[in-house]
């Protein structure tokens, strides 16, 4: 087999060229969803609510939503497809940050915080069943074995 030239990673032949903006396309759409956004500023969005203490369990609270979240693709990959879980991921997430939106120019009481942790923590099951795991199965998967390296690089060096 070999190793691919930077020629063949980029050349039309086996739709390579296809492959590689596609899976450039997954990684970058994965960053841009908004999820770093989320889990890094939790702490701070929910300490209009809930106080530095109250913020932190709640953090924490959408962190363990993520670890445990991300076991729904284990169980679904394979039955479902990678397209199936993108897609429903995508309309969970979209369909999550709507009230979240709603709920941002609303008097910032406690029941709004509790709404605002709760369609949070529906986002990240959208995504850690979804985006965050699926994107790399499908990069990992998508290139023939000769130019996987360095295709495979070139998507992974898309998601900063």
């Amino acid at each position: 087999l070999g190793v691919a030239t930077w020629k063949e990673v980029f050349s039309t032949d086996n739709e390579m060229r296809y492959r590689v903006m596609l899976g450039i396309g997954l990684q970058s759409f994965q960053q841009l969803s908004g999820i770093n956004a989320i889990m890094f500023y939790a702490p701070t969005i929910l300490e209009e609510f809930f106080g530095s203490q109250g913020a932190i369990y709640g953090a924490l609270a959408l962190n363990i939503v993520n670890f445990f979240a991300t076991f729904i693709t284990i169980a679904t990959v394979e039955r479902f497809g990678r397209v199936i879980l993108l897609f429903s991921g995508g309309l969970v997430m979209c369909l999550a940050l709507i009230p979240n939106a709603i709920l941002a120019s609303q008097e910032q009481t406690n029941t709004v915080g509790i709404l605002v942790v709760v369609f949070c923590a529906v986002y990240v099951i959208g995504f850690a069943y979804s985006w965050g795991p699926i994107v790399w199965v499908v990069c990992a998967e998508m290139f023939p074995l000769r130019e996987r390296g360095k295709a495979t690089g070139l998507t992974t060096f898309t998601n900063w």
